[in-house]
């Protein structure tokens, strides 16, 4: 989300729109921060806004890079999994291999994203979505894929 920051005046009246717009803002940088749902007639507290404002000096809590815990089940083939796709339309550049029926994995995630190309997927479960336009799953926190490895006879 692009944030459009408020041009303060004094005398202006602190809405929840406003506040709710800036706590989400923080949110989204600061993974570790969690906003604030501001009501019109609440009162500001000390606790409130000495949190929003740790949030904003911790300056953005520790950059673009984070992690997610993938956990695959009936994965019978090695799974490639990259150290870092910054968008679908690059090329992987690096990756590293888990071994054929491991479990869980360690994905590396860039501004909240990883992209996987996964083939076989019988259901996903958690912070996993299949982009239509690219035909790779994007993980955005922790998530559980199920493959399909029955054969058929």
């Amino acid at each position: 989300m692009a944030y459009t920051p408020n041009t303060w005046e004094s005398g202006d009246v602190v809405t929840a729109s406003k506040l709710n717009s800036l706590e989400q803002a923080v949110g989204e940088l600061n993974m570790s921060y969690t906003p604030n749902n501001w009501t019109d007639g609440d009162v500001l507290s000390a606790a409130k806004m000495n949190a929003l404002e740790q949030a904003v000096a911790s300056g953005g809590g520790g950059g673009d890079f984070s992690t997610a815990t993938l956990t695959t089940v009936n994965q019978d083939y090695e799974l490639l999994i990259p150290t870092l796709i910054i968008d679908p339309s690059y090329e992987l550049e690096g990756s590293y291999s888990a071994t054929e029926g491991s479990s869980p994995h360690t994905v590396i995630l860039y501004k909240g994203k990883a992209y996987l190309g996964l083939s076989d997927v019988l259901s996903t479960s958690g912070a996993i979505s299949l982009d239509s336009a690219t035909g790779l799953y994007v993980i955005t926190g922790d998530c559980t894929v199920i493959f399909d490895n029955v054969i058929a006879t």
